[in-house]
């Protein structure tokens, strides 16, 4: 049996640039207007949210976090070790115990 140390090790290394760029879209979408079109503004506005994004995780920052993520019951998030539902679940799950 795994230790929470090794399990949480474990999911992070999961969470890898690929993983990460579409959780990002997945927020741009939820937190942007539909993009018509690919202007150079909607391609930078998506950029500074995987920035963002990234910047959140690799700090566990939860201030920045309240930036990024839509505050709904309704999102949710999947990871190697389970599934959050809503935003008070991600925030203290993922970014307060996991992170």
């Amino acid at each position: 049996m795994r230790s929470n140390q090794q399990l949480r090790e474990r999911s992070r290394s999961a969470m890898t640039l690929p993983t990460i760029v579409a959780l990002t879209l997945c927020l741009a979408a939820q937190k942007t207007q539909a993009i018509s079109g690919s202007s150079k503004s909607d391609e930078n506005d998506i950029r500074q949210l995987v920035a963002r994004y990234a910047k959140s995780v690799n700090e566990a920052d939860v201030s920045l976090v309240t930036q990024i993520w839509l505050d709904s019951p309704e999102v949710s998030f999947i990871h190697p070790l389970g599934h959050e539902h809503g935003f008070d679940q991600i925030k203290q799950n993922v970014y307060k115990h996991l992170m």
